[in-house]
């Protein structure tokens, strides 16, 4: 944790009357403890088959990202099943008032590696392989959700007050990734492609960067000192950590990234090298570079594949990008949990965007363009949008 531990008190006080719970996992052996924090007190349940549960969210995981659209509909009983299950084991017994709209998850071990709004939250009808995904109850269509590392990371940046930034927004975005043959299927993600290391180039990294642009540059707020964009050549990594990142109340990075599981600290952000670059900016801007970076921003966005995994330690969560950005200032993350398809992420990181701009909150804005792409869109799967997750201060 970033900071100092946080009083019962300060914890019951953050919680709104009725509104919002705080969910804190804890996971020992094959048993698990969900600790509820609300208005009204703290609960305690405990839930059994930690097992089973770590089966179920890893094939959830695997069926979602590395299925077809077909192959997924085929299946739709597996994804209800588990769906319902997940969501009985853990968070049922403390959502049976039906008052909550907005949830924050501390998760821990394999629940670290599970988007929440892929729970079921009510039967569903018989006759699932005629369903539409739009039919089904996901828990993302009633709450909000929020995640954190640990309840005193969650408060602290809860109390921050809203920067105030000369500017309003820093868009940065590679897609030219030089000699790699690019996959020109719908299923082109924004990650490492095979074991050879190579990468495709991101054909609608430059298209959403340039929406996103124009959505600021056409806000009544805006007006064009206050955006900045730099794409491809002009991404280059010195430019990106020499400019005054902590005048900036949004940062978006669209581009490739790199996630080391055995050193957090060497995750990294793909953007442009000069030439004659030093070994200090080769391109590769790391997570331990981050850390010293001074960010004042509200929100930064990591558009790009498994941005919120890195090492798992116990008692502590997922360590990788989301330490290394708070480390640096920031107030909340978006990050995803597993690769993300190019096409898509253009179109959701646009109505996201769209929507912060409308003035929803963060968390609001994320789930309801998680519900636009599943009601307007053809990118309906949760592939598409549950990996996109909100870390930090939810408003």
């Amino acid at each position: 944790s970033l900071v100092a531990p946080v009083s019962i008190e300060a914890m019951l006080t953050d919680v709104e009357e009725g509104k919002k719970v705080i969910v804190r996992y804890f996971l020992e052996g094959d048993m698990g403890i969900v600790v509820a924090i609300r208005s009204s007190g703290i609960e305690f349940h405990r839930f059994d088959e930690t097992t089973k549960v770590a089966y179920m969210i890893k094939h959830l995981r695997t069926f979602y990202y590395d299925h077809s659209d077909e192959q997924q509909h085929a299946e739709l009983a597996i994804v209800l099943e588990y769906g319902k299950d997940l969501f009985s084991r853990l968070l049922l017994p403390i959502l049976s008032t039906g008052n909550e709209f907005e949830l924050v998850i501390i998760p821990d071990g394999v629940l670290n590696l599970l988007p929440f709004e892929l729970l079921i939250n009510a039967d569903t009808s018989d006759g699932s392989e005629n369903m539409d995904w739009a039919d089904i109850p996901f828990l993302n269509r009633t709450l909000t959700i929020t995640y954190a590392q640990s309840l005193s990371t969650y408060c602290y940046l809860n109390n921050q007050s809203k920067p105030d930034s000369a500017r309003l927004l820093l868009a940065i975005g590679k897609s030219d990734f030089g000699e790699i043959s690019v996959d020109k299927s719908k299923y082109v993600s924004r990650s490492i492609r095979d074991a050879s290391q190579t990468l495709t180039n991101l054909d609608f990294v430059r298209h959403e960067v340039k929406e996103i642009n124009d959505l600021f540059l056409g806000s009544q707020i805006s007006n064009e000192p206050n955006v900045v964009l730099l794409v491809d050549d002009e991404a280059l990594e010195s430019r990106v950590r020499n400019s005054t990142l902590n005048s900036y109340q949004y940062i978006h990075f669209a581009t490739h990234a790199i996630v080391d599981n055995q050193n957090s600290d060497f995750s990294a952000l793909l953007l442009s090298q000069t030439t004659d670059s030093s070994t200090e900016c080769d391109g590769f801007l790391y997570a331990f570079e981050i850390a010293d970076l001074n960010f004042d921003a509200d929100l930064v966005t990591l558009s790009a594949c498994n941005t919120g995994l890195g090492k798992l330690l116990p008692g502590e969560g997922i360590i990788g990008f989301n330490r290394a950005f708070f480390a640096a200032g920031a107030r909340a993350l978006c990050l995803s949990l597993w690769p993300v398809n190019d096409e898509s992420t253009s179109i959701f990181m646009r109505e996201f965007y769209r929507r912060l701009l409308d003035g929803m909150p963060k968390a609001e804005a994320l789930q309801q363009t998680k519900l636009y792409m599943i009601d307007s869109t053809e990118f309906k799967s949760p592939y598409y949008w549950a990996p996109f997750v909100l870390f930090g201060n939810p408003n």
